[in-house]
């Protein structure tokens, strides 16, 4: 049965209504839903006053108390927690108004903060926990997120309460205006034939999206592991609302423009706020940039542990969620400042994602890491990149490795990667080149030929322009990879073209006679492998 609200909650304000009526003869007839505005406004103002408690350093505090003031507080939010979540939980389920919501879900993020505050993460996760569960459809959360009797309620209560006679939901409801129809995200743990159906989301559903979002925007140096409780959810959410990731962007997400990229079916009000929401995640993964160290590691471990997940559902040839890959490049995109935290826990399951059998996947595993890759090498490192060998190393190694993966496409968007570095980074690489030209002269017998077409205009590139800015170490190298093209047998044309790169390197060697005659001097071997290089010695 519905019971408005008679009163407008104000923090710290009492309102005693029926207590100015004691001096009539005859009692006062109380309104409908009285009873339960009070114990709503009573609830959000126990959770003012928890943090007012928190947050205000009591005047004249006994230092040597047995108890610490830290102990008070944490055994005040260990008192009151589980009362509060139940009850706020349940009104939030019942709630009929956008601004009544709002507020609960206010004070449960506040709540949460405390919690994390006081390095309490069992009721911090508690807090967020009930919060996730009230953004997802009804009963889709049990199969995402571990039940607990403190949150069961917050989407499991029966909607027959305030349904038509015919038992039909009443469209009137701000718990069931429907703002979005999709299919719900396979997990591993039901089976396929348990996630056919379609689910809908509500205008509750999205504004319980919106406060996750700022939960993890405003405290993400506090959720800790909670991290993966948040991103599991906003990866549905995202599936369901059909926001899918598209190249060239960073990993920002997009609203899909044809019915072929998507299958939900959104209101044309959802449809004005789906933008908001794409920049809303944005802002929160660029926000990653002001975590600190540690809570940066437990944002992509949790974004790791999410694509694996995707990686394993993958396999078995359904549609995978690219949410996580996509949020690992936007979070390494805007951490280049610190790029040593997370690069290779990042590149290393990027590469396992380009070497997975779906297309789709091993697709976006490509884009990430080249990306990554490109960006990092323009990006204004301090030290000076140029002056910084070891750093090049570490940023080319994924480059390299991809040459290891046997896909075709992969080939193709590695070797895509190394012109866009030679024409965008090539004066900042020293120790880089022997990386890049042993990159470009990884071949196979399975290549195609436009594969090899690329690579081989890689190669002339190289020799041809940025020659002078190769260190002398790799001289070796680049007529070896000379000699491979050389005596490939894809394309003719290119191993006689090849023949004629080998004759350019030795009017190089001729031409730079006396630096090359430096460079023996200082180190001795630096043409081991050349014939007639005893000729060009000291």
């Amino acid at each position: 049965m519905y019971q408005p609200l008679t009163l407008s909650w104000i923090g710290g304000t009492a309102k005693c209504q029926y207590l100015d009526m004691t001096d009539r003869l005859e009692p006062p007839a109380m309104a409908d839903g009285y009873g339960v505005s009070l114990a709503y406004g009573c609830l959000l103002d126990v959770v003012r006053s928890v943090s007012l408690v928190i947050d205000t350093e009591p005047p004249g505090v006994n230092k040597e108390s047995d108890v610490s003031l830290e102990t008070v507080r944490s055994q005040l939010l260990q008192s009151s927690w589980c009362g509060l979540l139940a009850a706020m939980a349940l009104l939030l389920d019942a709630s009929t108004e956008d601004s009544t919501a709002e507020n609960i879900l206010r004070s449960m993020c506040l709540y949460s903060s405390l919690a994390a505050r006081l390095t309490l993460p069992k009721l911090r996760d508690s807090f967020i926990t009930a919060v996730c569960k009230a953004s997802l459809p009804p009963h889709y959360t049990l199969s995402v997120l571990k039940a607990t009797p403190s949150t069961q309620l917050v989407s499991g209560a029966p909607p027959s309460k305030d349904s038509n006679e015919d038992g039909t939901p009443d469209a009137t409801d701000y718990r069931h205006q429907v703002v979005a129809v999709g299919t719900p995200l396979p997990t591993a743990s039901l089976p396929p034939s348990a996630q056919q159906g379609p689910v809908m989301l509500t205008a509750k559903n999205l504004q319980c999206m919106r406060s996750i979002l700022s939960i993890a925007h405003c405290h993400g140096d506090l959720l800790g592991p909670a991290w993966h409780i948040v991103l599991t959810t906003l990866q549905h959410l995202v599936w369901i609302l059909g926001l899918k990731p598209s190249a060239g962007q960073g990993g920002q997400l997009r609203v899909a423009k044809t019915s072929s990229e998507t299958s939900a079916v959104l209101t044309t009000a959802v449809m004005a706020d789906l933008p908001i929401l794409a920049n809303m995640l944005s802002n929160l993964f660029e926000s990653s940039s002001n975590l600190s160290e540690e809570s940066l590691n437990h944002l992509v471990e949790a974004l790791i542990t999410i694509s694996g997940e995707s990686l394993q559902l993958a396999y078995n040839n359904r549609e995978p969620s690219l949410f996580a890959v996509a949020k690992l490049l936007e979070t390494g995109i805007v951490n280049l400042g610190r790029v040593e935290v997370i690069w290779r826990a990042t590149t290393s399951h990027l590469l396992e994602a380009c070497s997975h059998p779906h297309g789709r996947m091993r697709e976006w595993g490509g884009e990430a890491v080249c990306v990554l890759i490109q960006t990092s090498l323009r990006y204004q490192h301090n030290p000076p990149l140029t002056s910084n060998p070891k750093l090049q190393t570490l940023l080319l190694s994924p480059l390299v490795e991809l040459s290891a993966i046997p896909h075709p496409d992969i080939r193709a968007r590695q070797l895509d990667c190394v012109m866009q570095v030679l024409h965008s980074s090539a004066e900042v690489l020293t120790q880089g080149w022997p990386l890049l030209i042993t990159v470009i002269g990884s071949l196979r017998p399975q290549h195609s030929e436009g594969v090899v077409r690329t690579a081989f205009q890689a190669l002339q590139l190289v020799l041809t322009d940025f020659l002078p800015l190769t260190p002398h170490n790799c001289l070796p190298l680049a007529v070896h990879t000379a000699a491979k093209f050389g005596s490939q047998t894809q394309d003719l044309n290119i191993s006689l073209t090849a023949v004629g790169l080998l004759w350019n390197l030795s009017d190089y060697f001729y031409q730079n006679q006396d630096s090359l005659k430096d460079s023996i001097i200082a180190e001795p071997k630096i043409l081991p492998d050349l014939p007639g290089y005893k000729d060009v010695s000291v």
